[in-house]
């Protein structure tokens, strides 16, 4: 049985959109990690905002805001672990 995730992009898109996730995930190289992520376009620089419309995810990875690296980062969607809604100030 698999530790990852079934998971529907678009409605990943959609929660990203609304919220701030942790997104637990094995990057391509087997390391683990945990990345506060978001879609919301509250969270994301002016500049950035135009392009949180237009990442829609692709049947293999997602495009996010990564809020604690202050850039934009993707995942694979097969490769997800967990998800948990988080508080960000």
């Amino acid at each position: 049985m698999s530790e990852y995730l079934e998971l529907n992009g678009d409605i990943l898109h959609d929660q990203l959109s609304q919220s701030v996730l942790m997104v637990s995930f094995d990057k391509v190289n087997g390391e683990r990690r945990d990345m506060t992520c978001t879609l919301d376009r509250k969270y994301l620089p002016i500049d950035q905002q135009a392009d949180a419309v237009v990442a829609k995810p692709t049947k293999a990875s997602l495009a996010v805001w990564d809020l604690n690296a202050n850039g934009w980062r993707s995942f694979r969607l097969d490769r997800v672990i967990n998800i948990q809604e988080v508080s960000y100030p």
